[in-house]
């Protein structure tokens, strides 16, 4: 949540990218899907989404995606039930297909951690995303 926020509001483009793996993107659709989670959004806010729901879209890059003009990285781990309750793959999907448009340097991988060699698999992403925008 908060390295989108950063990378959005960086005006002096002092970051050079951003990689996120599994990024919440939406923080109510997130909420809305693990009910549990909620509390703790709501301590940290300090306030529910009914109460202030411009507290919970400033921190949901659905929001401001289209000041995310650095290059992007965005890694989904799937392997079936367990991860993808955890982190919905639609937190991940849903901002890809709204930076893909305005973001020519956005770059979307499921992983597959099934596979015995997934964390090379993301190692790889990374290093050709640094190296495609160094």
């Amino acid at each position: 949540i908060t390295v989108l926020r950063l990378t959005a509001e960086d005006t002096d483009k002092r970051i050079a990218g951003c990689a996120v793996s599994n990024p919440v993107s939406d923080l109510k659709a997130f909420m809305d899907s693990r009910s549990e989670i909620t509390i703790l959004f709501e301590t940290y806010i300090g306030k529910s989404y009914e109460e202030a729901p411009e507290e919970y879209e400033m921190r949901s890059a659905v929001h401001f995606y289209e000041k995310l003009d650095s290059p992007i990285l965005i890694q989904h781990y799937i392997d079936g039930v367990d991860i993808n309750s955890m982190f919905p793959i639609e937190q991940s999907t849903s901002l890809y297909e709204l930076l893909k448009d305005t973001n020519k340097r956005c770059y979307y991988y499921n992983i597959d951690v099934s596979k015995q060699r997934f964390m090379m698999e993301e190692y790889q992403n990374l290093i050709r995303f640094i190296n495609q925008n160094d």
